[in-house]
């Protein structure tokens, strides 16, 4: 994710020369040179600052990657965000797909630590499989040669996972004789099952027939209630 974040700190830049760009930001060195040099990299609670300062909303861009996450997102300390993104993944398998100690992850997680850009895309990535995505909110794409390519895959493949668990969702409901075009299919992990209940208290039985029925542990079937709708 390096080259990612070099062209991503070039793109927030825009027109202002780097020297001219660091002062702006309170910086006494020419840290923009520096940034994109790849010589060195802002955290993530740094990018907050630098997109604040050039007028990019990066905390609306977090919160859109899961509205699940969204409420703990925090423009001084992105752990506690990054740790409601994760739900119920454990922080060894994270550690696994980002290539990172599970001590470095636990202080990531805990805020304890804040990781630099890379290691933040690369969280991102791990845990929403759209860093192309995300930065796209930020600047245009085309700026960023590391990851524009990416943006159809990415979106591809969510659509690949969401039929990959709507499926059997589907089926549970014909065999718990529940109507499938009634119904808001959403991932577990996405909502959580408290958050779906607050829906209805009469969908925990519903809930619990479909699970047993369609076998996907990973996802729940909820009858919509009126114009009810979860991100």
């Amino acid at each position: 994710m390096k080259p990612a974040a070099r062209q991503l700190m070039r793109a927030l830049r825009g027109s202002a020369s780097q020297s001219a760009f660091s002062a702006q930001l309170g910086y006494r060195s020419n840290v923009a040179a520096e940034w994109e040099g790849g010589r060195r990299f802002p955290n993530a609670t740094e990018l907050v600052r630098v997109c604040e300062a050039v007028g990019v909303d990066v905390l609306a861009a977090l919160r859109d990657l899961s509205p699940v996450a969204a409420p703990h997102v925090r423009p001084d300390d992105l752990g506690p965000w990054l740790d409601a993104l994760r739900g119920p993944m454990p922080q060894s398998i994270l550690a696994r797909r980002t290539n990172r100690s599970r001590h470095q992850i636990r202080r990531w997680l805990s805020g304890t630590a804040v990781p630099r850009l890379p290691d933040f895309l690369t969280l991102v990535e791990a845990l929403t499989l759209r860093p192309a995505t995300f930065v796209g909110k930020l600047v245009d794409l085309e700026q960023i040669p590391a990851l524009r390519t990416r943006l159809a895959a990415e979106r591809e493949r969510i659509r690949f996972l969401a039929h990959q668990r709507e499926a059997p969702v589907r089926a549970g409901l014909v065999a718990a004789g529940l109507e499938p075009a009634s119904v808001l299919v959403v991932p577990l992990g996405a909502a959580g099952l408290p958050a779906l209940l607050e829906l209805h208290a009469g969908l925990q039985n519903s809930v619990e027939k479909v699970a047993v029925h369609s076998g996907e542990p990973d996802a729940v079937a909820v009858l919509a209630v009126g114009t009810a709708r979860l991100g």
